[in-house]
């Protein structure tokens, strides 16, 4: 777990581990951003009947390009008890555990 990785290869790895499929198409920012507001919007104008699923912030923070590091961690002396790939097959296994009684659309 020593090199950095983007923050899409772990949603991908997690939604392929629960049997989805990764995202395969590509919707900017911007055009998510306007979903969003309109999602809020719409909430508000029903009175709140229901709580959007997006915002524009999280919009914009999905459209990041983000790096997960340990690098800080590591400075401080802090050391991986699993390894990357492993931690997501112990993390899949517990959601399996935990929710067993669910299964991908």
């Amino acid at each position: 777990d020593e090199d950095p990785r983007e923050m899409n290869h772990l949603f991908c790895a997690f939604a392929e581990g629960l049997g989805y499929s990764p995202p395969s198409i590509y919707i900017s920012t911007s055009l998510l951003a306007r979903v969003a507001s309109l999602m809020v919007a719409v909430s508000r104008l029903t009175g709140g009947l229901f709580t959007p699923m997006l915002t524009p912030p999280e919009a914009y923070k999905a459209g990041t390009h983000m790096v997960f590091t340990t690098a800080d961690a590591r400075a401080i002396g802090w050391t991986p008890i699993v390894s990357y790939e492993d931690g997501i097959k112990i993390t899949l296994e517990y959601d399996h555990r935990t929710n067993s009684h669910r299964s991908p659309s």
